[in-house]
């Protein structure tokens, strides 16, 4: 017959086993979940410093944006200083034509009256 002391530490032997092995396997899931954390913090750490990298390379590409619209700019406004000029020029060009018009007139007048007074000179020195 088996008595209830055999039975009493069977139990205990077995509740320390099983307290034993619950202690263990918390032990190695606290580990594990401490490796898991560490990996993602690293993780982390590893995005975070991509993303800085990422962060401080487009504000470089904005310096050199607004450098490239400044330049533009200042182009444009030359171009329009170029442009005025030749507007500028333009006009005198154009006034040029246009006196030059006038002494061509005047010097055809004048050839005509030489010539009509040379045939009128000419007539009268027949």
């Amino acid at each position: 017959m088996i008595k209830s002391s055999d039975y009493k530490l069977e139990f205990e032997n077995l509740n320390k086993s099983l307290t034993d092995a619950f202690v263990t396997l918390s032990g190695a899931l606290h580990v594990h979940q401490e490796e898991k954390l560490f990996k993602q913090e690293s993780m982390l750490a590893e995005q975070e410093n991509k993303l800085q990298e990422l962060e401080r390379k487009l504000v470089k590409q904005e310096r050199k944006l607004a450098e490239q619209e400044s330049m533009l700019a200042e182009q444009e406004n030359k171009l329009q200083e170029l442009e005025r000029k030749l507007v500028k020029q333009e006009r005198k060009l154009a006034e040029q034509e246009d006196r030059l018009s006038e002494q061509e007139d005047i010097v055809q007048r004048v050839e005509s009256k030489i010539a009509y007074q040379s045939t009128g000179y000419y007539c009268i020195l027949q």
